[in-house]
Order: structure tokens, then C-alpha cells, then sequence
């Protein structure tokens, strides 16, 4: 009889944690920070503000969810545990289209900083390079992960340990610095200049959906419940404190931008150069001539490296418990012998990044991203009024606060949101809704006894035979 391989217990908190940071600020510091200034402003902090007492709210329904049923596959699986069927699968897919759009986002992004910092910005005729650059680091990350989820956590605990250092420093000089020196029409902020204007509004709602993406890398940690040490206490304190760290950061240094350079400043610099990164850039040198550069642009690769990491890691194990569940052929929910890592779901979750990070465009797959986590959060945080009904069931553990106001208020902010969202992109959300068909018409077919495991091994046979 053959040992049945399991998940390996060898993450602890400060892992965890360093995964969640990683995965949140990657995007909403490096990337969608330039482009939120410009959109609305000084309004900027206060989208980061609802945004970050909101994800909170959602990371509550996180921990509960996520202390009492501690199994890989995040939300996805306690939609398929507690609800099932069709409920489980679409929570899924929409979780795996929001991870696979974001790692791409990450990836794109990575390569855009990376160009700039060595003073060869890739435009015109040579942006045709980004999506080939992306696909080659979603490929080295993917390789990461496939050694090992113990060589993947050391890995983000370098990363986003210095992500951190440089942030908080910059965070520090920039609050700190004389008055003169700063930019004359952008100090001081006050309440009334946060407060979008009626004119500004629409603006500062479509802010609110870019950086939606930026907020839910907390949900990363609950998908490797199954590979921690203590998953009830780690749960809740990496949770918690990945959203608190996380929105501090991140008003911090829309804080200092804004009266540092200026938000016309910004505006000008963003619509000329499209270069994510580059106006945190420019802050980082006057704030710390010569010196800030370097260190801003170092801490932006950790930061967007780490991201990519903790996406990957994330997805994998989405797609594992799809293959255990049996909504995707099962070899998918097969763990490595050795390694003990879910290799045949990092390879789809590539799959899935590689045909996203091909749009180029990072304000659009960001889109798609957004799309994806605003239906699949919804439907999760609806799963703790399923877990209440099932209580003689399951030993609750860390229960939400002031039941049922605060999932309620979670619910009601995403799906608010998501017809506003519709209006503003309705491209993208077309592309989105495509995706999303995809996925429905997948689940019919393999309840229909197609893509099965025996079928996929079968095509992986034809294709060693060929290369011979």
C-alpha cells in the first residue's frame, strides 16, 4: 500500500506573516500608487483607508473561516465544504482568475520596474518585450515553488523583510523632512483636501476599484492553512496584522509622494512615462539624493518578487484542492513524492498566469484581477452565515466579532462596488465575463465525465512520445 503524501506542517508566523505582507503590498505600493494619485488625488489616502478598515472587516470572516476549517485552498474550500456544488466551484474559479490576473499584474510590473531602474524603459516598438520578460519570471517563481514551500517562505522572508526596511525608512525621511524643501502647492493635506470633491467622485470610486487588488493578499494566507505549524493562532495574528502593516505602508507613502513631488506633479509624470514605480522613484532621490533611488528601486524588485512568490504558492493550492475535489482531473490534487508540493497545479496556475501577463497592459489584467476577488470574496464571506447554520457541525473557533453586522458590511461593500465597476470598465468586464463562461462551461463538461485524470495522463504520454 502506497504512504499517502501530505502538506509538511513547517510555516511559522513569521512566515506567514511575510507571505501576506508580500502578497499585499507588492501591487498597491510599486505599482497602482502613481496611478491612484493620479486618478483622485490627495483622495488617494483616503481610498487606501476604506479599503484597508474593509479588508479588515473581510480578514475577520477570514479567521473564523479559516481557524475552524484549516485546509489548503483558502476560501475556495470552505465555499466546497460548506455549500458545495456549483456554490464551491464558481468561489473557486473566481478566486483562480483574481490569483492568476494578479500574479500577472506582479510579473508585468516586475519587469517594468526593472527596465526603468536600469535606465532603459521598454516603450514603443520594444513594450512588444514585457509579456516575454513576465512569462520568463512567473516561470523562475514557479520553480521556487516547486522546490519547496519551506525554500518559498525563506524566500519571502528576505524579500519582504526588505521591502519593509526600505519603506518605513523612506516613510520616515519623507515625514521628516523640512517644509521647504517640500513641494509648495501640496502641504499641508488636510481632512477637507481628502474628502473628494462631487467633481472628483466618480474618480475616487474608480480609484477604490484599481487598488481593490492591493488589499487581498491576506487571502493568501488561509490557502496554505494545511503547511502551518499552528494554523489557528497563525491564522489569526498573520491576518490581522498583514492588513494593519499593510494599510500603514501604504498611506504612509501616498502621504509622502503627495508632499514630496506634488499630485499635479504626479499626474504628469504617470500619463508621460506609464513607468509604475517611477514616481515613488523620483520621491526616494529628493527625499535622499542619489542613495533613495537605489534603495527605493531595490526594495521595488523585493517587493513585486515577493508578490509573485506568495501569488504562486497561493494558486497552486486553489488548483490542488480543485484536483481533490475532483473539479479538475485529479492528478491535479496530487502532492510531489519528494518535494511534497502540489507540482501539477503550480504548472496550470502558470498556465493561467502566462495567458493573462500576454495582455501587456497592466491597468487592464489589474482589471480582470479585481473582477475575480470581488465575486470570489463575496461569495467566502457569505460562507460564515452557512458555517452559523452548521454550528453542531464544527468547533467554531475564533469567531467574528459583532456577528452578523461585520460580515454583512464586508458583503455589502463588494457587491456595491462591483456595478460601479462594471460602468467603468465595461471592456475589461466583457473579457472578465468571457473568462467566467469558460469556467462554467468547464464545470458542465467534467460533470459530463470530460478532462478526466486518465484522459490528461494519456495527453502527457502523446507529448513525451513526440519530444522523442
Amino acid at each position: 500500500m502506497t504512504e499517502k503524501i501530505e502538506f509538511k506542517r513547517v510555516l511559522g508566523l513569521l512566515q506567514v506573516l511575510m507571505i501576506g505582507i508580500g502578497a499585499m503590498i507588492g501591487a498597491g505600493i510599486f505599482i497602482l500608487s502613481s496611478a491612484a494619485i493620479s486618478l483622485s488625488g490627495s483622495s488617494a489616502i483616503l481610498a487606501y483607508l476604506i479599503l484597508g478598515i474593509i479588508s479588515l472587516f473581510t480578514g475577520l470572516c477570514y479567521i473564523e473561516l479559516g481557524s475552524t476549517i484549516p485546509k489548503a485552498g483558502g476560501g475556495y474550500t470552505y465555499a466546497e465544504e460548506l455549500k458545495g456544488g456549483f456554490y464551491g466551484f464558481i468561489t473557486g474559479w473566481f478566486m483562480l482568475i483574481g490569483n492568476s490576473a494578479a500574479n500577472a499584474v506582479y510579473a508585468i510590473g516586475f519587469v517594468d520596474i526593472l527596465f526603468n531602474w536600469l535606465g532603459n524603459p521598454l516603450s514603443g516598438s520594444e513594450a512588444i518585450l514585457i509579456p516575454i520578460f513576465a512569462i520568463l519570471i512567473l516561470i523562475i517563481f514557479s520553480m521556487i515553488n516547486y522546490k519547496g514551500i519551506s525554500e518559498a517562505g525563506n524566500v519571502e522572508v528576505i524579500l519582504t523583510s526588505t521591502q519593509i526596511f526600505v519603506l518605513v525608512f523612506i516613510i520616515c525621511l519623507g515625514i521628516s523632512i523640512p517644509k521647504e524643501f517640500l513641494f509648495p502647492r501640496s502641504f499641508p493635506i488636510n481632512f477637507t483636501n481628502v474628502i473628494p470633491t462631487p467633481d472628483n467622485f466618480l474618480f475616487f470610486i474608480q480609484t477604490l476599484g484599481l487598488i481593490y487588488i492591493s488589499f487581498y493578499g491576506f487571502e493568501i494566507i488561509n490557502n496554505v492553512a494545511e503547511e502551518m505549524k499552528n494554523p489557528q493562532r497563525t491564522i489569526k495574528l498573520s491576518i490581522i496584522l498583514t492588513i494593519i502593516i499593510s494599510t500603514i505602508v501604504y498611506i504612509g507613502i501616498i502621504y509622502v509622494i503627495i508632499i514630496v513631488t506634488g499630485e499635479f506633479q504626479v499626474k504628469l509624470i504617470y500619463e508621460f512615462t506609464r513607468g509604475h514605480g517611477v514616481v515613488l522613484s523620483l520621491t526616494a532621490e529628493t527625499i535622499l539624493p542619489r542613495l533613495g533611488g537605489v534603495l527605493l528601486n531595490s526594495a521595488a524588485i523585493a517587493t513585486v518578487a515577493s508578490a509573485i512568490n506568495a501569488t504562486i504558492c497561493s494558486n497552486s493550492r486553489i488548483i490542488y484542492a480543485f484536483g481533490k475535489d475532483a473539479y479538475f482531473p485529479r492528478i491535479f490534487g496530487v502532492l510531489h513524492f519528494k518535494n511534497r508540493t502540489p507540482h501539477y497545479a503550480i504548472f496550470i496556475g502558470l498556465i493561467f498566469s502566462i495567458i493573462f501577463a500576454s495582455l501587456g497592459v497592466i491597468e487592464k489584467v489589474a482589471i480582470i484581477a479585481d473582477v475575480g476577488y470581488l465575486f470570489g470574496v463575496t461569495l467566502i464571506c457569505l460562507c460564515i452565515f452557512f458555517l452559523r447554520k452548521k454550528q453542531d457541525k464544527y468547533e467554531i473557533k475564533n469567531k467574528t466579532p459583532l456577528y452578523p453586522i461585520i460580515p454583512i458590511i464586508a458583503c455589502g461593500f463588494n457587491i456595491a462596488i462591483i456595478p460601479i465597476f462594471a460602468m467603468l470598465h465595461f471592456d475589461m468586464i466583457f473579457f472578465t465575463l468571457i473568462v467566467i463562461a469558460i469556467g462554467i462551461m468547464f464545470y458542465i463538461l467534467r460533470a459530463k465525465g470530460m478532462f478526466t485524470s486518465r484522459k490528461v495522463k494519456r495527453f502527457i504520454k502523446f507529448i513525451k512520445r513526440q519530444k522523442v
